[in-house]
């Protein structure tokens, strides 16, 4: 992804038709969310995710791996806060279930 593929007025990513399977160009809708993290992103290259080079994007591997790191974290410091919703969810789903 690059920042200039971005339009910020139309809220989309353009995904030129040469990175694309079906060679035509594609345009993903982002949400107001998404572009307000987008401008909070610093710009430290022409890539939205740089790699290690700063002429190259973030690999698929790498992204994957943060990816996982992130929903580890996020599975961990949830369990704990969220443990009595989910047991009071269970035995709600439960008691339905027998009658």
């Amino acid at each position: 992804m690059n920042w200039d593929q971005i339009d910020w007025d139309a809220k989309t990513w353009t995904i030129p038709a040469n990175l694309m399977k079906t060679k035509r160009e594609f345009k993903v809708a982002l949400s107001s969310s998404a572009i307000a993290v987008l401008q909070e992103m610093p710009r430290i290259s022409d890539y939205v995710f740089p790699g290690g080079k700063s002429d190259q994007p973030m690999s698929e591997n790498a992204m994957l791996k943060l990816l996982e790191r992130m929903k580890t974290k996020k599975t961990s410091l949830c369990m704990a806060s969220e443990a009595p919703s989910v047991i009071g969810s269970a035995k709600k789903l439960s008691l339905t279930s027998i009658g």
